[in-house]
């Protein structure tokens, strides 16, 4: 590779992330100032004919090496440091075709996530077996779960309820409540989706109660709450908050 630097000013030349500089070796090494720092090498004319060869010798992916081979020569800039148009080269930056397609792949994987993430997915109705008892005024005109969620839609005129669940296991329950994780979807605004699939749910709005049960819960296998409706997306759960009593 022919490089052409001008005296009065420094050239960079950067190689791959993660590529660590081995070896350096100059046909002149009095023409010219050369400085390594990571995988960078800074060089600049010093003598009146800086016209030598530099070989740079690099290792990357488990020891494998890379051999840069330069031709160096330099003049004083025709122009200044900031003419149109510009014959000074203030850096080099090697691009790689293998590397550059990973990171063009990656970049894609994001911006389909990103699509998928913002995306309307519909829930599929996997179990449809809920009935209520209470108060009708706050009870829900749809139910259903997908497996991992559990859909309560309500009349649109009508205050959505505080949720609640009550602590049970497949044979026995406690009758006690705890507040569950739950959300509106913008693209449902009617439905509260409650993100566990249970045996019974309580809403409670002001002394207005009502019971929403699960007929097929005995049924269901336990869905696994660290999958999503996105491929290869792992869902987290965030713990807020105190204990509640």
């Amino acid at each position: 590779m022919k490089l052409v630097g001008h005296y009065g000013f420094a050239t960079d030349i950067a190689f791959a992330q993660g590529e660590t500089i081995k070896q350096i070796a100059m046909g002149d090494s009095d023409a010219w100032s050369v400085t390594t720092v990571d995988n960078h090498i800074f060089i600049k004319p010093k003598a009146k004919n800086a016209v030598t060869n530099m070989t740079v010798l690099t290792a990357y992916i488990q020891g494998r090496q890379r051999v840069y081979n330069f031709e160096l020569s330099a003049h004083w800039s025709q122009h200044g440091a900031h003419p149109i148009p510009n014959d000074m080269m203030f850096a080099v930056d090697f691009r790689y075709p293998a590397q550059q397609e990973q990171i063009e792949f990656k970049q894609q994987q994001q911006q389909l996530l990103k699509q998928q993430l913002s995306s309307n997915q519909a829930p599929k109705v996997i179990n449809q077996a809920y009935f209520y008892k209470g108060d009708d005024s706050i009870a829900p005109i749809k139910a259903f779960d997908d497996g991992r969620f559990t859909y309560l839609t309500f009349n649109r005129k009508q205050d959505l309820p505080a949720v609640y669940i009550v602590n049970s296991t497949i044979s026995t329950a406690d009758n006690s409540e705890s507040l569950v994780n739950s959300n509106v979807n913008p693209h449902y605004p009617d439905t509260i989706v409650i993100e566990r699939v249970v045996r019974q749910l309580v809403l409670r709005q002001g002394n207005r109660v009502a019971c929403v049960f699960n007929q097929n819960f005995a049924k269901e296998k336990p869905a696994d709450y660290q999958t999503s409706n996105i491929p290869h997306v792992v869902r987290h759960l965030i713990q807020q908050g105190g204990k509640h009593d």
